[in-house]
């Protein structure tokens, strides 16, 4: 059998790319897409001002450093020397870093600054990805001592209608560099005050709505406050719903998610003069009821 020839100083045509390098499946992308997708609030939160300061000599950025330190957390790594090794040698630590390499004492010094931000972050990440449905599916190839594992969603768990034992559960694989369209449950939160002045009836019209985003980034539920339901007849559409960062709206924008239906069997202006009557009876007037039970006394 002939042997390959061991070339180390063989230039390149193109040079390489470390994306190349990274699979689309790779949890690495999955921590880049949830650092990107992380609000000024949240960055508020941990005391971090991600765009730097003005002054001084540049910095690594902060996103780099989170990045690093939430990877680490997540293959085992915490040692600052041993990350900074990583950032040197290990292709994911290479591609989000983007090539840097931040020494033990950088990555130290972040640590203990966020501590308890960083491990707020770490158990949020965790959550997102259960709630988003992102696992690893292990399979064992024919021929392959090892298995092989890649990142699937849970579509849809059937049951037993009995026992509700599983019975059945389809998986999709998706790649993390590609955006993909889910259907997302919505939840109402909040009261609304014209249900509350008993000015109708709350109804909700659409139940769930289709997000589009990248995998890491899409919710596992959308809540919906319902408090600026001041008047009847007033409605909630798709478009209305504040979606999180890095993801977009599927449906038609102009969906009903929840709307007051008036009272049925009751005009406005009957409304309006039942208002009056509770108003002139809090102030201690005379109400119209009551002159007609006072100048008929025999129907009282």
């Amino acid at each position: 059998m002939p042997v390959r020839p061991l070339t180390r100083d063989q230039g390149w045509l193109l040079p390489p790319s470390l994306d190349d390098l990274v699979p689309d499946d790779h949890p690495v992308r999955f921590v880049a897409a949830f650092v990107e997708a992380l609000s000024r609030a949240d960055w508020q939160a941990l005391g971090i001002a991600p765009e730097g300061d003005a002054l001084g000599a540049p910095a690594y950025a902060a996103p780099v450093l989170l990045s690093v330190w939430l990877y680490g957390f997540m293959t085992g790594v915490r040692s600052s020397r041993k990350l900074e090794a990583a950032c040197r040698e290990q292709v994911p630590y290479l591609w989000v870093t983007g090539r840097q390499q931040p020494d033990h004492n950088t990555l130290w010094r972040f640590y203990q600054e966020h501590r308890q931000g960083l491990r707020t972050l770490l158990r949020r990440t965790v959550r997102t990805a259960i709630r988003a449905g992102l696992v690893d599916l292990a399979v064992q190839e024919s021929g392959k001592r090892k298995d092989t594992s890649y990142k699937v969603m849970v579509r849809d768990i059937q049951h037993n209608p009995v026992t509700r034992e599983v019975l059945h559960v389809d998986l999709y694989r998706v790649l993390l560099t590609e955006r993909m369209e889910v259907e997302v449950p919505v939840v109402l939160v909040g009261i609304a005050p014209a249900v509350d002045r008993n000015q109708g009836t709350l109804v909700q019209s659409a139940r769930t709505i289709h997000v589009e985003g990248l995998p890491g980034t899409l919710p596992s539920v959308v809540e919906v406050d319902i408090s600026g339901l001041e008047e009847a007849h007033q409605a909630i559409h798709a478009k209305d719903i504040a979606l999180p960062a890095g993801t977009s709206l599927a449906s038609d924008p102009d969906l009903v998610i929840a709307n007051v239906v008036p009272r049925r069997g009751i005009s406005e202006a009957e409304e309006a003069e039942a208002a009056a009557e509770a108003a002139a009876e809090a102030a201690g007037a005379p109400t119209a009821a009551g002159q007609a039970a006072e100048e008929e006394p025999g129907r009282a």
